[in-house]
């Protein structure tokens, strides 16, 4: 990947060297390192916030995003002496992005839901997601909104239009991806009609709030309308990882989480789960039905959960 901030300095990342930053007026320094086979990245135009995709393989358990932090070390390569391993921004589970790509940001003339968010791509399944961001304690953790469609070819590289507002996305077939072409130069329009996206979540002590790009119907109070599970990984040499429980590490599966009470606030478009027994996890899967005939689904990783909820 390479990207240009407002300095005119050029990024690029690999697995040799880690994130390099690259002088207009020459020399080039270190930023971050621990990257397996990081298939481009992203650069927020706004705060200069990098992001590195984690590719699942020895090392790394299952593909991911990095927020990077200066002089940060991310794993690939196994523990080293005297140096902390940071967590990623978040983990996305195999079934949604088995090889991850580059991503971008939509700047302020995209589509309204999507505006200032970043979007990542998925390589080895040919989708994109909508990146959502938290910060508990200090620490950046997320959530991965999977968008509507499918690309062609093994997507890696995008731009939203600054004219039109709509993003192209470009595209490869070189090694593992479920993808049928060998290429592909896509457009993503929006179409008439709600979206209901995820726009912004909080995960908390006792449940996880989300709010939509619309007001959400009466029904999403129905606790029964939702699903919560979740799972860990383990950070080890093997290729990826299992998936393991919460709340018995160590044992292989998922564990389903009881949505007590589900509530619209005040503000006509959040929802807050109530989820007692919500622990810190590398995993957590919502599905939910913001209104009848429409299912969305969040990826949220939890390194840390705010104070418990109460507005409600």
């Amino acid at each position: 990947g390479l990207e240009r901030d407002t300095e005119g300095r050029f990024y690029t990342v690999s697995s040799k060297d880690g994130l390099l930053r690259i002088h207009p007026g020459g020399g080039s320094e270190v930023l971050a390192t621990g990257f397996r086979n990081p298939d481009g990245l992203s650069l927020d135009p706004v705060t200069g916030t990098v992001t590195i995709p984690l590719q699942e393989g020895d090392w790394v358990p299952a593909s991911g995003i990095a927020q990077i932090d200066t002089g940060g070390y991310y794993g690939y390569a196994g523990p080293r002496p005297d140096t902390a391993t940071l967590d990623p921004l978040l983990y996305l589970p195999r079934g949604q992005d088995n090889s991850s790509g580059g991503g971008t940001w939509a700047g302020p003339n995209s589509w309204a839901p999507l505006r200032g968010g970043m979007i990542h791509l998925s390589y080895g399944t040919g989708t994109h997601h909508l990146i959502l961001r938290q910060t508990v304690n200090g620490k950046s953790q997320g959530a991965a909104v999977p968008l509507p469609g499918d690309f062609d070819s093994g997507v890696h590289r995008a731009r939203f239009n600054p004219r039109d507002g709509w993003l192209y996305v470009s595209g490869m077939t070189g090694w593992g991806t479920y993808t049928p072409d060998d290429g592909c130069l896509q457009r993503v329009r929006i179409l008439p009609g709600p979206a209901q996206l995820p726009v912004a979540f909080e995960a908390a002590e006792n449940g996880i709030r989300v709010t939509f790009s619309e007001p959400p119907d009466k029904s999403a109070a129905d606790p029964a309308r939702h699903f919560a599970q979740c799972w860990n990984y383990r950070y080890s040499q093997s290729y990826g990882s299992p998936e393991f429980s919460v709340r018995w590490p160590g044992t292989p599966g998922h564990d389903v989480l009881a949505i007590t009470s589900a509530h619209l606030l005040e503000d006509g478009r959040t929802l807050f789960l109530e989820i007692p027994q919500l622990l810190p996890a590398h995993q957590i899967h919502l599905l939910l039905q913001p209104q009848p005939g429409i299912v969305r689904e969040l990826f949220v990783t939890a390194h840390g959960l705010a104070p418990a909820f109460t507005g409600y």
